[in-house]
């Protein structure tokens, strides 16, 4: 009787340690019947779902960025009131009322061809932000990517545009709430113009 039982737990031994091998599943032995029970593992299962919510929420703040722009440690978002980004570049940069209409302001004006023009419009809800057209070296995009910068800088950085016209080098970016438009010539970034999505202003 005792031999039997020296086998059993030898037997029951034996399984644990071949079993503890496999990842995802763990055994439990109870000693006074020597019955052993599988418990399943969620370990891998839950770290998966963290890495998964983590890179998600990454992509999020990636996307989110792109609404915006530092230029002389100040920042001008597409997403903010029309007044603030008017009052903020007026105080960093050099007005140019001459080349300044109606739902229009330009700044740091080199050779007549402002550097930074903002566009703005009004459906009625007060004065929006509608586009801004970038030619300063200075300014460059959340992912480093500015004026000079090559095709493959901005390919690299955002990968693949949603839309393109390759024969007047241009390529768009969508991040849902605005559009990057990227003008080329000879391969290095010209201009390029952030575009406030909302379908009242910019049709895609």
């Amino acid at each position: 009787m005792m031999k039997r039982k020296a086998t059993a737990i030898l037997l029951v031994s034996a399984m644990m340690l071949t079993l503890m091998g496999c990842g995802g599943t763990s055994l439990e032995v109870t000693s006074e019947t020597g019955e052993v029970t599988e418990s399943q593992t969620e370990t891998n299962t839950n770290t998966e779902s963290k890495t998964e919510d983590a890179s998600k929420a990454s992509d999020a703040n990636v996307s989110a960025s792109e609404d915006s722009f530092e230029y002389a440690g100040k920042t001008i978002s597409m997403m903010d009131d029309a007044k603030n980004v008017i009052d903020i570049l007026n105080s960093v940069c050099t007005s140019d009322p001459k080349n300044s209409g109606e739902n229009v302001y330009c700044y740091d004006t080199v050779d007549d061809q402002p550097q930074i023009s903002v566009y703005t419009y009004d459906k009625g809800e007060g004065e929006k932000v509608g586009s801004i057209e970038v030619i300063k070296e200075e300014i460059k995009t959340s992912k480093g990517i500015g004026i000079g910068s090559s095709l493959e800088d901005l390919k690299a950085a955002y990968g693949e545009p949603y839309y393109s016209e390759e024969t007047i080098e241009r390529y768009d970016y969508d991040f849902g709430d605005v559009v990057i438009q990227f003008y080329l010539r000879s391969g290095k970034i010209e201009y390029f113009t952030y575009y406030n999505a909302d379908p009242e202003y910019y049709i895609r």
